[in-house]
């Protein structure tokens, strides 16, 4: 049997249920905790890149300036 989704927080509520192994970004496996699986590091690394899409003539108001920051710092301490 395969399954396949492409949602990493799906993916380890699979392995949590028994239906085998995965290999996920460590954003979700850092921030989520699902019941038996366990997080081993992969090596060698895989680069995660991921894009903050927004309105091109908009300029960024306060709030979104501060979400960029948050989600820049967030991914950087992974």
């Amino acid at each position: 049997m395969a399954l396949e989704t492409p949602f990493a927080a799906t993916i380890c509520r699979m392995v949590s249920e028994g239906l085998g192994v995965s290999l996920v970004n460590p954003i979700v496996s850092r921030t989520m905790r699902f019941p038996g699986v366990v997080a081993i590091p992969f090596k060698p690394d895989i680069p995660f890149r991921s894009h903050m899409p927004r309105a091109q003539p908009a300029p960024r108001g306060t709030y979104a300036n501060y979400f960029a920051a948050r989600m820049r710092a967030a991914f950087d301490a992974v």
